[in-house]
């Protein structure tokens, strides 16, 4: 999950002009470093919290596809 999120914020990077990529650049290109930092702990924030997330749900599942 992790890397899902990273991936569409390089995704963000390339093709958009809003979301957390699109301000990371904007953030880095003014020289406003605490606004580029909080964008970066929020990813952090959601990469962490969508991980646990599945895997709850993963945990919760009856049946394993191993």
């Amino acid at each position: 999950m992790p890397l899902a999120v990273i991936g569409a914020i390089v995704g963000e990077f390339v093709g958009s002009e809003k979301g957390l990529g699109s301000l990371i650049l904007l953030a880095n290109g003014a020289g406003k470093p605490d606004l580029m930092f909080g964008a970066l702990i929020a990813v952090t924030l959601l990469s962490a919290v969508l991980y646990y997330a599945i895997q709850l749900l993963g945990n919760r599942v009856w049946w394993r596809a191993f």
